[in-house]
């Protein structure tokens, strides 16, 4: 049985034979003719997989050489390469399943003439039946109503990760300053311990040990918000942290970040492992507090250092407790 498809550009003469196909391509611009044999067993992979058996193969080829379908083509160039593309549209999403064929060219005989082509054209036509070619463009149809159908369930799949996603991020926010810039509480109760300067963003501990000394305003019971200390001083040990007004002894409800002579002791929500940062003169540790979310997060110069869940209550107050004499830390 032989097909012969006819293009503006080339010409395709299909011979089925005993399990194989000889296909023979006239390129019209140069004149070459080309020609390949393939195996009913390795059609599957010598086209990607689009086609499973010969029958398959020939309706596809017949199909993108009419062009019978939006997206499907079929090219022969000059060095003999037979490419068939087939691209499905869905949306916004494109597909594309493509092989290309390697032909050898053909030294043509004087023997083989324009009458041999359309004499087996002629007998192509006398072996194919209507049912025959009825069936082929069936399975076809068939075939890409099934990949059309999968492009459609992963546009429906990628679009509701896409509305997810950009949920997620309109949801989320940077981390941004108190909406009023932040300072030291002159009504501490323990401010007598303390000497402040710098419009009360500069804390300079002048007696005693840990005394509690309480940054204002309050950290609101919403959004993202941070407070940046500055070290002033070379060896350093200082608590930062936050806590829920009038519930220091409650150790769910305080939450805490240590250092000691300049390096991290990792005391953070009262249970962490130990770091071997170490913290030198102009060092910024920042704490970054997440309402919305209930995470508590520490960074040292800019490298985010321990995190952990805090308990959503009363309105929190950030708050530190300097433990050498001489220390300084300022708000930036």
């Amino acid at each position: 049985m032989t097909t012969l498809l006819q293009t503006p550009s080339f010409a395709l003469i299909i011979t089925l034979q005993t399990s194989q196909i000889y296909i023979e391509a006239q390129h019209e611009p140069s004149g070459k003719v080309f020609t390949t044999t393939i195996d009913d067993e390795s059609i599957a992979q010598t086209t990607n997989n689009l086609f499973a058996n010969i029958g398959d193969m020939i309706q596809g080829l017949k199909d993108a050489a009419d062009l019978k379908y939006p997206g499907l083509s079929l090219d022969l160039n000059s060095q003999g390469k037979l490419t068939y593309r087939a691209v499905l549209s869905a949306g916004v999403i494109k597909k594309e399943c493509s092989f290309t064929l390697d032909l050898t060219e053909k030294e043509l005989e004087a023997s083989e003439t324009t009458e041999k082509e359309l004499n087996s054209c002629e007998q192509w036509i006398e072996n194919v039946d209507a049912g025959t070619l009825k069936s082929l463009q069936i399975q076809n149809e068939k075939r890409f109503e099934k990949l059309e159908n999968i492009i459609r369930q992963m546009e429906q799949k990628m679009t509701k990760q896409l509305n997810t996603l950009e949920n997620l991020c309109s949801a989320r926010k940077p981390f941004a300053p108190l909406q009023h810039e932040a300072y030291f509480n002159e009504a501490s109760a323990d401010i007598s311990k303390y000497a402040l300067s710098d419009k009360n963003k500069t804390a300079t501990l002048i007696a005693e040990t840990l005394p509690f000394l309480e940054l204002l305003p309050q950290i609101p019971t919403s959004g993202q918000h941070s407070y940046s200390l500055r070290m002033n001083g070379e060896n350093h040990g200082f608590i930062f942290g936050i806590q829920a007004k009038g519930n220091w002894n409650h150790l769910k409800q305080h939450y805490e970040y240590l250092t000691v002579r300049g390096n991290i002791s990792g005391k953070v929500c009262k249970d962490s492992a130990e770091n071997d940062l170490f913290l030198g003169k102009g060092s910024v540790v920042k704490m970054a507090v997440d309402m919305d979310q209930g995470t508590l997060t520490f960074f040292v110069d800019n490298r985010q250092i321990n995190s952990c869940h805090i308990l959503k209550s009363d309105p929190y107050y950030a708050f530190i407790r300097l433990i050498f004499v001489g220390d300084s830390v300022t708000l930036i």
